[in-house]
């Protein structure tokens, strides 16, 4: 599904079927900045991480985004951080690891609200 033109019906009946895959932020409110959001996917890199997260299912561990946005750990973390702040992603510590979820009603939510005002 492209982020693109997506009837809003349908981007939220795919947060609902990726919810066991989606962990919500315990301190992002339903109220967040849309500006924040969209300012948030208005970068290539922070698209694209957005697009490989969607197209892997939701969540995708740290190391294997930023090889497949082809940017460097230090811009990844910069992005992750931008992303959070908009309540996009999460991420979940497992020993060493980090792995990067998608709030895919977050970006539903955000999108139908969206479409509701064109």
């Amino acid at each position: 599904m492209a982020l693109g033109y997506a009837d809003p019906d349908q981007i939220v009946g795919l947060a609902q079927s990726h919810n066991s895959t989606i962990i919500e932020s315990v301190n992002a409110p339903h109220g967040l900045d849309k500006v924040k959001v969209f300012r948030a996917l208005g970068d290539e890199t922070r698209l694209a991480m957005v697009r490989n997260l969607r197209d892997a299912g939701g969540e995708m561990p740290c190391s294997s985004l930023v090889q497949a946005c082809r940017t460097t750990r230090t811009a990844a973390s910069y992005h992750y951080k931008e992303l959070e702040q908009a309540g996009l992603i999460t991420r979940r510590r497992e020993g060493q690891s980090v792995t990067v979820v998608l709030n895919v009603k977050v970006l539903a939510r955000e999108f139908a609200a969206l479409l509701r005002c064109l």
